[in-house]
């Protein structure tokens, strides 16, 4: 799929900017909880019957056992914040460059990985971007990033070379200045006794050993408008394919020297955007969109000197990659792993799951998803519960507000709606009804509807009641030709709204709902170019660089109080602790931890970071969600527990439904503290304080809390205190 890869780095080239940490962040894994699915972001074959994939967050192996596909181990990263975007084999040891300029070894072993070691990498004034990666023979390749102007206006574009031969060592050998702008490597291949580079901006480099590089482009000139998406040697001869928006052209080369090519051979392929090939002694096989549609395609040619020949053509459902077996291929997809036959012709199904896109976080507990083949498909995950809840939902989400303790959804397909409501103690109730004009913004507070309708070329805001599925208008406001791209309660009665006027631009602007039915303007203010709301307490703000926060804490008079940093950027995957801290992404694709006035604490990179509580949050990958933990932001430094020796046994029965028993095991007399903390870092019980003398106990927690009410299901945390020493353990209530 190298057509979509060249495009995700083409687009992140001219988003990164200067990677400046600060001291690195250090998280640890608190919890993992699988969804049901596997992570094949990137996929390494080591035989016929075992391959590695990698996700973001861990490394797994897989075994095909007969007729299924089974996961036989998982490995969550020795930094589960590092975002691992590729990997690469030499011998029996895995290299897994990570984002936080390091590579992260594992050993292979009879089928199985185990971590070894972690290796610096010798970054620029920057860091280690990964768009390239690669290891050929002994030498590890890394692309490499650097801004000059420190401001994220210009690059430097590197290519780092690494002897990774000696066990324990990654010795940078050489670093390549690329010339130009957008010097992202995409390729490099064996030919002609070296190394071809390509570039994606279509430049292709000549190496004869990859230590030196002649930066003379032995590319001819290539058709207008076309862009090269993959690159192979066949019959000792380099073909290139390239796309456009309607088809693709297959062009082969040959060497008039050493160091120049020319075209002898072109073949036109229509509406199919190729991004990869299959390259086999008598068939060549073109892997790519077919440019009309959504679906992948295969089409399969007989090589020749002269034209090629067309064999046959095959549809691909499901996003992936395929890999050479006995027999035929084994097709590694997003959502299932299946046999073929080597004419491309599906054969034995051996795992199907779903693929899930991590969509928010509602109470700090519902993680709601998308599916990733049906994306209107929503579900929601209950980590506390640890598992699915029996909710899905077809329709159009509407509403995502980003308020952190927010528990209402909209879903509407034009006409029809549902309103989701979510309760902390687990359940949930979804109420239809429907809005009798048609709208444009839909917003919610308990029963009252806000939504933005046309009425005679002109627009309006009006709010309904909603009662046993009927709506009632109850006020409006006309708002002439201007838009509302976002709005949000912040009170029962009062919302904001982020409008847009030609040509005034943007501009955030309160309203109060009147009981006589009309809707009157608190205050009205500019605003930098944004897309949407965030609110957390008694801030509203629209997260862009630069952007103002507005203090409502008095509904009737809100007032700007504060301005975000420069690096704001996206608010899809911004989140508020409940307390002080704030994460919220920048310009570079990293994280920004921010205290309640804004001010930077840290820097950090993940994938779609999330908090769910005063010091943790949540992180999601293919295959499962990751909860973290800084102990920088714990408010209670006691709860910052250290490795140390065991004095509490494992609890049993976990999980349990009535009571768990805790051993202890002391050899000396020792005062103790014994406390139940839950999923965000609260406390909920302690179970003993006190002098116990040395040997064995039993301590029972009846999972009640401090005022003797029975708890929620789901994950809870069980400390004790010893003196110098601290221990934890997890359990899981079921009811």
């Amino acid at each position: 799929m190298k057509l979509k890869k060249l495009v995700i780095i083409l687009c992140a080239a001219f988003l990164l900017l200067s990677w400046q940490l600060k001291a690195e962040v250090q998280f640890s894994i608190v919890d993992t909880l699988g969804l049901g699915s596997y992570d094949f972001a990137g996929v390494i074959a080591l035989d016929e019957t075992h391959f590695i994939a990698y996700g973001y967050y861990s490394i797994s192996m897989y075994e095909i056992a007969g007729d299924q596909c089974i996961r036989t181990q998982q490995l969550f990263y020795h930094k589960p914040h590092a975002m691992v975007r590729k990997l690469g084999l030499y011998g029996d040891r895995v290299y897994v460059p990570t984002q936080c300029g390091s590579v992260l070894v594992y050993q292979i072993s009879n089928h199985a990985l185990a971590f070894q070691e972690e290796l610096a990498l010798q970054a620029m004034v920057g860091f280690i971007d990964l768009s390239y990666f690669q290891i050929i023979g002994n030498l590890m390749l890394v692309s490499n990033v650097a801004s000059p102007d420190g401001q994220g206006y210009q690059y430097t574009y590197y290519l780092d070379v690494y002897d990774i031969s000696t066990p324990g060592s990654c010795a940078l050998l050489a670093r390549h200045q690329i010339p130009g702008t957008n010097g992202i490597v995409a390729q490099i291949l064996p030919y002609g006794g070296g190394y071809c580079i390509l570039l994606a901006r279509g430049d292709l480099y000549f190496s004869p050993d990859l230590l030196q590089i002649n930066y003379t482009t032995i590319l001819p000139t290539l058709p207008e408008g076309e862009m090269i998406s993959a690159a192979f040697v066949h019959n000792e001869k380099l073909h290139f394919a390239t796309a456009n928006s309607f088809g693709s052209n297959i062009i082969r080369c040959s060497s008039t020297d050493t160091v120049l090519l020319s075209i002898d051979w072109m073949m036109y392929v229509p509406m199919l955007v190729i991004w990869d090939c299959i390259v086999e002694d008598n068939r060549v096989s073109l892997h790519g969109m077919a440019s009309s549609s959504y679906i992948q395609i295969l089409r399969c040619y007989t090589p020749s000197e002269g034209e090629w020949g067309f064999e046959f053509q095959r549809d691909i459902f499901v996003p992936g990659v395929f890999h050479a077996v006995s027999g035929g291929y084994i097709h590694i997809g997003s959502t299932e792993v299946r046999r073929f036959d080597h004419n491309f012709i599906p054969g034995q199904l051996l795992w199907e799951g779903e693929g899930h896109l991590f969509e928010t976080v509602l109470l700090n507990r519902y993680v709601l998803f998308s599916d990733s083949q049906l994306y209107s498909q929503k579900k929601l995950y209950d980590i506390e519960a640890r598992g699915w809840l029996d909710f899905s939902n077809t329709l159009s989400l509407k509403q995502n507000s980003f308020r952190y303790a927010e528990n209402q959804l909209i879903f509407s397909n034009g006409t029809s709606c549902e309103l989701l409501r979510l309760d902390p103690d687990g359940s949930y109730t979804v109420q239809s009804f429907s809005i009798p004009q048609s709208y444009l913004n839909l917003s919610t507070w308990g029963n009252t509807i806000l939504s933005v309708v046309t009425e005679n070329s002109n627009f309006a805001i009006k709010a309904y009641q909603l009662n046993n599925g009927v709506v009632t208008n109850y006020a409006s406001c006309s708002i002439g030709q201007s838009s509302v791209i976002d709005m949000m309660f912040y009170s029962p009665h009062h919302f904001a709204a982020l409008m847009y006027e030609y040509p005034n631009g943007n501009s955030m602007r309160f309203y109060r709902i009147n009981p006589t039915g009309d809707m009157q303007i608190l205050g009205e203010f500019p605003l930098p170019p944004s897309n949407g709301l965030f609110s957390a307490d008694h801030m509203i703000m629209s997260i862009s660089p630069n952007s103002p926060v507005f203090n409502v804490s008095n509904p009737d008079i809100p007032i700007s109080s504060g301005v975000l940093p420069s690096t704001c950027i996206d608010n899809r995957f911004a989140s508020y602790d409940g307390e002080q801290r704030f994460i919220m992404g920048r310009q570079d694709m990293g994280f920004d931890i921010l205290n309640a006035d804004f001010s930077r604490i840290n820097t950090f990179r993940a994938e779609k970071p999330f908090y769910i509580g005063r010091n943790r949050l949540l992180v999601c990958d293919g295959s499962g969600l990751i909860i973290l933990e800084h102990e920088d932001w714990v408010a209670n430094n006691d709860l910052v527990i250290p490795a140390a020796p065991g004095i509490m046994g494992l609890p049993y029965p976990n999980p349990f439904k009535s009571f768990t028993t805790l051993e202890l095991k002391l050899t000396e007399q020792i005062p103790i503290e014994l406390e139940v903390y839950n999923l965000k870092g609260q406390k909920v019980r302690l179970l003993h304080s006190g002098i116990l003398p040395k040997g064995e106990h039993a301590l029972i927690w009846d999972g009640k809390d401090a005022l003797d009410k029975q708890v929620a299901s789901g994950i809870y945390f069980i400390r004790i205190k010893a003196g110098t020493v601290s221990q934890t353990r997890r359990i899981v209530l079921i009811k």
